[in-house]
């Protein structure tokens, strides 16, 4: 563990990758269903 900012910064980019999906998933489905309704 030389480099913590390092491990840091990979666990950043990939929470915020997977926010980002979540996000577009959750909009996309709550988009869905504001058109079809």
């Amino acid at each position: 563990m030389g480099h913590p900012s390092l491990t840091r910064r990979l666990w950043l980019a990939f929470l915020l990758m997977a926010g980002l999906t979540l996000l577009s998933s959750l909009i996309g489905w709550f988009g869905f269903r504001f058109i079809a309704r």
